[in-house]
């Protein structure tokens, strides 16, 4: 019998051909679902989308009949129904809108200590309610497009913080995804599946080839293997799978390779390396930005300021002129305090900047970058994938002095039986023997040594003969001679970090195949552009001290740092900040996550996972290092332009507010001049969309 699709939201049956792969109905049962059925960080983002989208609509209406008034276009007769229109539509807005900031105004009073929801709600409510006054009285000054237009840009900015914390939250969800679920734990001569959580210390372990390690542990004798590969670029970034042998740590979360593991689990999941990464980058992720903490210290002078300046008016004013003129200019000094260009000031300045790095390729996925990035002194890279490309190619062929085999044969031999094997090596000797356009040859009776290397008679001409190929130790243990220049050679390719394949065959090593990670392209003017901006570089990698110095020399002015696991990064990072600088990390992998996240600002590369990607705050959509360089430069000059707005801000309430106090500023002033000091705001932020990538 079929199974019936309901959907998820109204329960109601859905046709197969319609159900998409959320099981919705329709857009609305999506979008309500999202709103009233999904938790967490998720869920708040929602519901913050979906009253910023009716307070946007309400908002714009008002706007609209509001410049209508203002522009003197309505027949006087008529003005009281647009007021009463006008009422209409902001007393739900500022229900809708305004309710988290009024209960923040009664929180903050009862702790006396006020912050920007006193000063929003302060404005917002004044010009609600004054505006309300003026309609019952009969007067033509309303100002309740005023008010509504602080909580939407607000809430705007709101809205954008809490889909970070969503997309942040997501990715840490993802990345807990990825470790094993169950473990085959050993009791006696019995295989017992078991969740990975509840594996306990000391327990016996068995990882069948191609898959997933579910604890840290110790590898222990049990195949007749000396040496087996595992795969631990989820942790270290590297591309070559790493050699284990007994008495060896493995880490959760990386791969077996070819051949079954006997491990003893050493610490639970929930302490692991994998997990503690996890938690460095929850740990990273609640640190508040600096403006945030700015805006806060500003507003607990700003508004008991605002307060006494309002109070003041009043009490002079109902001296002087009766209650009608008191309660007029307070309300002005209010209604001038409304932080509209302060509102813009800084969202202005991320809507474009986002929108104008977007056109370069460079994603901006937190507002924060544009305050600390201009402060960065250090930058932090990693190297493999991200500096470099990632993929160990064939870069040379080394030969014996009195060799009687050339770079080709020798190349067509390896290919031929590397392409029987899984090793990374190996895939990367078949695809240097296809590039040559070599014609590989066909393998009998072969054989396969995990962590060693492989062995086959190879058909050649007609002839065949066995031939080996993989490490030295697999060479010298099948009885093959070295040749003394081969041997010098590549001891010294291996120094510099470069990984070795041997080759030999007729009791003799033939050759050696030399691969290393090549530089990217434009890593070297990358780097220049960097350092001419006054910034400190340093390169990260958790390969060998030789192959991550051998990339260092050809980048002149980077501090190398080599076998770094995950939380050492993160402790490099830590140690730089402890002295006073502002720090960036550029990386690509899930290795590099909590490096990306405990930097000040983490840049993840166009071919980096999903999960660096997710915490970064900055993603390239294509791997071009340049980028960087730009983005530092039009940060600096984007903090400027915020400074500038703010300062603007500032001034126009502080001239403002006096006006307003000594009786010079009508209402319908202070509107005109809050328009044209937002309109400044705005144009002196467009101006970021005219800088140009030189």
């Amino acid at each position: 019998m079929k199974r019936r699709l309901c959907c998820r939201h109204c329960r109601l049956p859905i046709r197969s051909d319609r159900a998409g792969p959320d099981l919705f109905c329709c857009y609305g049962c999506r979008l309500a679902y999202r709103i009233v059925g999904e938790q967490g960080e998720g869920g708040e983002a929602a519901f913050l989308l979906a009253r910023l989208a009716l307070g946007a609509l309400l908002s714009m209406n008002i706007m609209t009949f509001s410049l209508l008034l203002y522009a003197k276009a309505i027949p006087r007769e008529v003005i009281p129904s647009f007021h009463l229109l006008l009422f209409l539509l902001a007393t739900p807005l500022l229900f809708l809108l305004g309710a988290p900031f009024f209960r923040g105004l009664l929180q903050e009073s009862r702790a006396l200590s006020f912050g920007m929801d006193t000063l929003i709600a302060l404005g917002a409510g004044a010009a609600y309610f004054y505006s309300t006054f003026a309609w019952l009285a009969g007067r033509e000054g309303v100002y309740f497009d005023t008010g509504t237009m602080i909580l939407v840009l607000v809430t705007l900015g709101r809205f954008l913080e809490a889909t970070a914390r969503a997309q942040a939250a997501d990715g840490i969800r993802r990345l807990l995804s990825m470790t094993p679920l169950t473990a085959a734990v050993l009791v006696g001569e019995m295989e017992i599946r078991k969740p990975a959580e509840a594996v306990e210390r000391g327990e016996l372990i068995r990882v069948r080839p191609g898959e997933q390690i579910p604890v840290d542990g110790e590898v222990i004798e049990g195949a007749s293997l000396e040496a087996i590969s595992v795969d631990e670029s989820m942790l270290t970034g590297e591309a070559r799978p790493v050699e284990k042998r007994a008495g060896d740590r493995v880490y959760a979360a990386t791969v077996n390779g070819e051949a079954p593991l006997k491990i003893r689990a050493v610490a639970p999941l929930a302490d692991s390396l994998f997990r503690q990464m996890i938690s460095l980058m929850e740990k990273a992720q609640q640190a508040r930005g600096e403006m945030a903490q700015l805006a806060d210290r500003v507003s607990s002078v700003f508004v008991p300021w605002v307060l006494l300046c309002a109070a003041g008016t009043a009490l002079f004013w109902w001296r002087r002129a009766g209650g009608p003129a008191a309660l007029f200019n307070a309300l002005a000094v209010l209604l001038v305090a409304c932080p509209c260009a302060l509102g813009l000031a800084t969202p202005m300045v991320i809507s474009v900047g986002i929108g104008r790095a977007a056109r370069e390729g460079i994603l901006i996925r937190s507002s924060r970058v544009f305050e600390v990035l201009p402060k960065v002194t250090s930058i932090f890279f990693d190297k493999t994938g991200t500096l470099t490309e990632g993929k160990p190619l064939l870069c040379s062929i080394l030969l014996p002095r009195r060799g009687t085999v050339g770079p080709a044969p020798l190349l067509t031999v390896g290919a031929s039986l590397a392409q029987l094997s899984e090793h990374a090596l190996a895939r990367s000797l078949v695809a240097a023997g296809i590039q040559q356009r070599v014609s590989l040859c066909r393998v009998v009776e072969f054989r396969n040594c995990p962590g060693l290397g492989a062995a086959g008679r190879v058909q050649r001409d007609g002839d065949a003969k066995w031939v080996w190929i993989g490490s030295r130790r697999w060479m010298e243990e099948n009885g093959l001679v070295f040749d003394p220049l081969l041997k010098a050679q590549s001891a010294r390719a291996a120094s510099e970090g470069k990984s070795l394949v041997f080759c030999g065959w007729e009791g003799a090593v033939q050759g050696c195949f030399v691969f290393a990670d090549r530089l990217r392209a434009e890593s070297r003017e990358a780097v220049s552009l960097l350092q001419r901006q006054g910034l400190s570089l340093h390169l990260l990698s958790g390969d060998q001290p030789g192959a991550a110095e051998e990339i260092g020399r050809q980048l002149p002015g980077c501090a190398v740092h080599a076998e770094r696991l995950p939380h050492e990064k993160c402790e490099e990072i830590r140690r730089t900040k402890k002295k006073g600088a502002a720090v960036a990390m550029v990386g690509d992998g899930i290795n590099d996550a909590a490096a990306l996240a405990a930097a000040d600002v983490g840049i993840a590369i166009g071919s980096g996972s999903d999960i660096a990607k997710e915490t970064a705050d900055v993603g390239l959509v294509q791997t071009d290092l340049r980028k960087i360089a730009w983005l530092i430069r039009f940060s600096r000059q984007a903090f400027r332009t915020m400074k500038q707005n703010l300062f603007w801000a500032f001034f126009y309430n502080v001239i403002g507010v006096g006006l307003a106090m000594a009786g010079l500023l009508q209402p319908i002033l202070a509107a005109l001049a809050m328009i044209l000091s937002s309109l400044l705001v705005i144009w002196n932020s467009l101006r970021l969309r005219a800088i140009r990538n030189e």
